[in-house]
């Protein structure tokens, strides 16, 4: 019997529909989770379009192509991706966020609504990062012109209705958990240290991802010192693709006295070793200054890592919604300090109880596909 979720039965939508991911990043991962998912349900046929760069496994029933590359050929891309929609008779495009460029993306959808598809967005986020003043209107463009939207969380509802009011099909799907990343369950935190070649004594606070000044990468190092004082053999390890000069935040770290506690690995992270750092690091932080969701947030929860975070996006509703981690400002004050001390060092752990079941249902790929599938189905009633 199908499951009924606010929306639509199931079972009475059948495909096909296309995810497309044009970028090489997290996103990438989200598309291809949800993609598998759906191609394994009731959804019908499942075609997920994506960049040559991304190296993910063949999924049977999934249908991969792989349509995008460099982006000075994005526009020439653009045409591939409608005549690959067409030749397919795919019913609904689902475009998993911008297609690098709001003004291209638009005009993507547009030709995909001449040509008689339902468009789906899901909005990453509300705004591209470092959004200008003509990013708001052309996002508002996108978001009127689409048959539906879906974000991540209720703080990223209410930042979607802000910015447009008038918005129509508007739906809260949550991000789902990364089990692909998860580690060998055999791996334990000495083994994982040894592996990465870090200090076994050491303190370890995880910072995943993308290193930018959004997600607090320096205004973290700048109140490194006040951890350190606090615990002499804390270490903040940055693990990502890095957007500073080679040796600017180490040299930050130096210039403040803190610079053996900061070790900076600049450079993209293949899949199967995202577990082994999560399982190295006593816990993980993300002290976003800006942003909408996080897909590192759902990695900390895969492998049971606890989270430090602050009040941006979605955060706070992960964090209250599971019980996995505790809130704090940027900059931290004296209080921060203490709690990010206390879990850190095992004594404040007692503070975080994860609601396990309530979250690990809410958060698996097989229902965040069944309310998605659902969600096609009512975009194509209205």
């Amino acid at each position: 019997m199908a499951q009924n979720y606010g929306w639509a039965q199931v079972s009475e939508y059948r495909g096909p529909v296309a995810l497309i991911s044009h970028s090489y990043s997290g996103v990438s991962h989200y598309s291809y989770s949800l993609a598998r998912k759906l191609a394994g349900s009731r959804c019908g046929e499942v075609h997920l379009v994506t960049n040559k760069a991304f190296d993910c496994d063949e999924n049977p029933p999934l249908i991969i192509a792989r349509l995008f590359g460099r982006s000075r050929w994005l526009p020439f891309h653009l045409l591939r991706l409608v005549a690959y929609i067409v030749k397919h008779r795919v019913r609904v495009l689902h475009l998993q966020g911008v297609i690098k460029y709001p003004i291209l993306t638009y005009i993507a959808i547009l030709m995909a609504r001449v040509s008689g598809r339902r468009v789906v967005f899901t909005a990453h986020d509300i705004l591209p990062h470092y959004a200008r003043s003509y990013h708001r209107f052309v996002m508002r463009l996108i978001y009127e012109e689409v048959d539906g939207v879906i974000v991540h969380s209720r703080d990223n509802l209410c930042a979607l209705q802000s910015l447009v009011p008038q918005v129509g099909n508007a739906v809260v799907i949550p991000h789902g958990l990364y089990d692909i990343f998860a580690p060998e369950p055999s791996l334990n935190r000495v083994d994982a240290r040894r592996r990465l070649g870090l200090q076994d004594g050491a303190k370890i606070i995880l910072f995943f991802g993308r290193i930018d000044k959004r997600k607090g990468a320096e205004a973290l190092v700048e109140q490194l010192p006040l951890l350190a004082e606090k615990e002499p053999d804390i270490l903040v390890l940055m693990v990502g693709q890095s957007a500073y000069a080679p040796g600017f935040l180490e040299g930050l770290a130096s210039s403040r006295g803190v610079g053996r506690h900061l070790k900076v690995i600049n450079g993209w992270v293949d899949d199967a070793d995202v577990g082994t750092y999560f399982a190295a690091a006593d816990a993980v932080i993300l002290p976003y200054l800006e942003g909408s969701t996080s897909g590192f947030i759902k990695i900390a929860l895969t492998t049971g890592t606890p989270v430090i975070a602050t009040r941006v996006g979605e955060l706070p509703e992960v964090i209250q919604d599971t019980g996995c981690g505790i809130l704090v400002d940027s900059p931290f004050s004296e209080q921060d300090v203490d709690n990010i001390m206390g879990v850190v060092s095992g004594a404040g752990l007692e503070s975080i109880r994860c609601n396990t079941d309530a979250w690990k249902k809410s958060l698996s790929w097989t229902v965040i596909a069944e309310k998605t599938c659902a969600f096609y189905k009512k975009v194509i009633a209205t």
